[in-house]
């Protein structure tokens, strides 16, 4: 079992070429959310159709029934079961001579993250982990679960490097931008704009030094091209679309510890941006349509398990599904918040993290109720914003407001010195 001590730090492994059956690459069928058995025209036999979103090929319809009689009568703890339950989920979707890795059982905690990370596929090495603390409590159904979410975002990844408009070079060219904006944010955030410990340059090579081209070029090798204008290539577009959008871990500053000599985030961080962050990196990540078809296949597998597992025990199939990582319900109030955050003031084109701030001060009355926030935010008199930009700048006079860019705080600042005579102009 290969522990990975270092989340971002995944060491190289050789792959082995495996020879084996090569699979037709049908297009993407976009109203197939989840693995869907299709009977073959073509004869009378127990041969199927497989179809997971771009990749099709003969199985026996039998055989996801085979995994979960094997997955079912396996003894061993859940760490066993879940390198296992890899293996077989990775024969199961045809990938056996193309994910070259093997799973990772590693330490998936983050610095004063909200949410611990169960599962997690690096797309720039190709290595997948799992959680080691979360593997204790899981159900057997939800590691399955995760496994195949995880797969699910391979597939995505697979799909972009293969594309014919985005491939390797381009995918790595595009990430490292949003990464290099993203950190330079960070610091800024972290009032040290000047102490950082690399240049751009230096930045991107050490990025760019943790991608696997071997991994990556023998999937194209065996998988081949998507042809630009398929509808395959449409959906990699999209995807690598979401990618960009896709809420980027490197505002935590303390990811990169691993290279800089930098301090985790002063508490003032934690206390006026992070519950605002937190609540919308949540609903970004939650409504993606990477995590959206990832979570479809998860949910899917596991509610087939629990099934399978139901008849075979002679219980009844668990009536309610495992609780999701969040509650869509409730991050969408924070869209809420934004809505009308964007009514009072989005004309003034004012920063994300001045958001923030007013989210943080009004929350502080009413315990981060984002219902509640919402409230007061609607109906905040002029009366009640000149006194919470009162408390800005008290912040601002400590050295405590964090923006991402001097930019950015020049444009807060001009808007309160303005506001008050009402005539704020817009940034």
């Amino acid at each position: 079992m290969q522990i990975l001590n270092n989340i971002y730090n995944v060491g190289r492994v050789n792959y082995q070429n495996h020879l084996g059956q090569k699979y037709q690459i049908n297009p993407c069928l976009t109203d197939i959310k989840t693995d869907t058995f299709m009977s073959s025209k073509h004869n009378n036999s127990n041969i199927g159709l497989v179809n997971f979103c771009g990749l099709a090929h003969p199985l026996k319809i039998n055989s996801l029934e085979k995994m979960f009689q094997e997955l079912y009568e396996f003894n061993g703890d859940n760490v066993e079961f879940a390198q296992l339950a890899f293996r077989k989920v990775r024969d199961y979707l045809g990938l056996a001579d193309v994910f070259t890795k093997d799973l990772s059982i590693v330490d998936l905690s983050r610095p004063n993250a909200s949410k611990r990370t169960i599962a997690k596929f690096f797309w720039f090495s190709g290595d997948m982990g799992l959680d080691e603390e979360a593997l204790k409590t899981s159900s057997r159904a939800s590691i399955l679960g995760y496994i195949r979410h995880e797969f699910e975002h391979y597939l995505q990844n697979e799909k972009m490097m293969r594309s014919e408009d985005i491939g390797i070079e381009r995918f790595i060219e595009l990430d490292n931008q949003k990464a290099l904006k993203a950190h330079k944010e960070a610091l800024f955030e972290a009032q040290m704009p000047s102490k950082s410990c690399m240049s751009d340059e230096e930045f991107i090579e050490f990025k760019t030094s943790r991608i696997d081209r071997d991994f990556w070029g023998n999937v194209i090798a065996k998988r081949g091209v998507i042809k630009s204008g398929t509808p395959e290539a449409d959906e990699a577009l999209k995807y690598l679309d979401a990618h960009l959008s896709y809420p980027e871990d490197a505002p935590y500053i303390e990811y990169y510890n691993e290279f800089c000599d930098i301090p985790l985030k002063h508490p003032d961080y934690l206390m006026f941006i992070k519950p605002y962050r937190d609540e919308k990196n949540h609903y970004d990540y939650y409504t993606s349509i990477l995590e959206t078809n990832a979570r479809n296949v998860e949910n899917d597998i596991r509610k087939q398990y629990q099934e399978f597992v139901a008849k075979k025990t002679g219980q009844q199939s668990p009536t309610v599904e495992e609780k999701e990582p969040f509650n869509l319900q409730e991050l969408i109030k924070i869209k809420r918040f934004d809505e009308i955050f964007e009514q009072k003031f989005g004309k003034y084109n004012l920063p994300e993290n001045f958001k923030a701030y007013m989210y943080t001060l009004i929350g502080y009355d009413v315990h981060y109720d984002t219902s509640e926030i919402n409230n007061k935010l609607l109906n905040l008199t002029r009366e009640d914003i000149l006194s919470k930009l009162d408390l800005y700048e008290i912040f601002l006079e400590k050295g405590q407001v964090n923006m991402r860019s001097q930019e950015e705080l020049d444009c807060v600042n001009r808007f309160i010195t303005e506001y008050r005579t009402e005539n704020p102009r817009y940034c």
